[in-house]
């Protein structure tokens, strides 16, 4: 994450990633791996994406990103768009889901 987002922004995100990680957060997220709850949304054009449908092609990876004004999603997004050649050629569906 470092490499894309500015050094000026930095240390909100390592206070904030410490919060989250003193509150425990961390243990009650989900674990690459589990199962994670069903879901329908629907994509840039509208059209309904099932989770369930995604899952069925193969693995799937789903990020979530608050939006493109947020400095860490677009490091994010930048960092998952140097992978997915990779992802795609492992047989992998990957989701972002923004509001």
């Amino acid at each position: 994450m470092r490499r894309f987002v500015p050094k000026a922004t930095q240390a909100i995100n390592d206070r904030a990633t410490e919060e989250f990680r003193q509150a425990g957060l961390a243990e009650q997220a989900l674990k690459p791996g589990d199962a994670a709850p069903a879901f329908s949304l629907p994509d840039v054009k509208g059209n309904k994406i099932s989770s369930t449908e995604l899952l069925s092609q193969g693995p799937l990876i789903i990020t979530f990103i608050r939006g493109r004004w947020c400095p860490f999603c677009c490091a994010t997004m930048e960092a998952w768009q140097g992978m997915l050649p990779q992802v795609k050629n492992a047989g992998v569906n990957f989701v972002a889901i923004t509001p």
